[in-house]
């Protein structure tokens, strides 16, 4: 990869993402320690900065420590993490028409079912300090998605099972090259 600027502008935006719920005073390292995980050629092509080495010194000693922990001092899990929930309005629905929720989510509370903890935990009380979204805003999609219905807002309402929707074939379609 070339350096370019449209490259730059992608790495902002990239960091300002990872920064999203990262305090303000602490911007300037948690920015090094991005650099330090970038490779030397990556760095170069987004026009990022080369950071000091006692980043990749400390980053190193951390995931290490970590490492460590996990191996040695973790107990193994018995029912595996699920992050996404399936919960049908009806449950005689066939599975297509069930909506999923996640669970837990990382910067905004995209598809998170609004419940007693999502709304009034710890987490959610953090959010309220920090003026960020909550889980059960209209904006986040608070009733759940359907495979159906996820891509650009405009069209939301516009996939299979919804108003409007035309089946295959009903179009008049068929093989253009057909002669009758």
């Amino acid at each position: 990869m070339a350096p370019a600027e449209s490259n730059r502008l992608v790495a902002v935006q990239t960091i300002a993402v990872l920064l999203y719920f990262a305090p303000k005073f602490i911007h300037h390292y948690a920015k090094q320690v991005i650099y330090t995980v970038m490779d030397p050629r990556l760095r170069t092509a987004m026009i990022c900065p080369t950071p000091a080495p006692i980043y990749k010194t400390m980053l190193t000693c951390v995931i290490s420590a970590r490492r460590f922990f996990i191996r040695h001092l973790m107990l193994p899990r018995y029912h595996p993490v699920r992050k996404i929930g399936d919960f049908p309005i009806n449950p005689e629905a066939p599975q297509e028409m069930h909506r999923y929720y996640y669970k837990a989510w990382d910067t905004d509370p995209w598809y998170v079912k609004p419940s007693l903890w999502t709304l009034y935990g710890p987490g959610s009380w953090l959010c309220r300090v920090m003026g960020w979204g909550l889980p059960g805003d209209k904006f986040y999609g608070h009733k759940g998605y359907r495979i159906m219905e996820l891509g650009p807002q405009h069209l939301e309402k516009s996939g299979p099972g919804n108003e409007g929707w035309k089946e295959k074939g009903s179009m008049g379609g068929g093989c253009p090259m057909a002669f009758s």
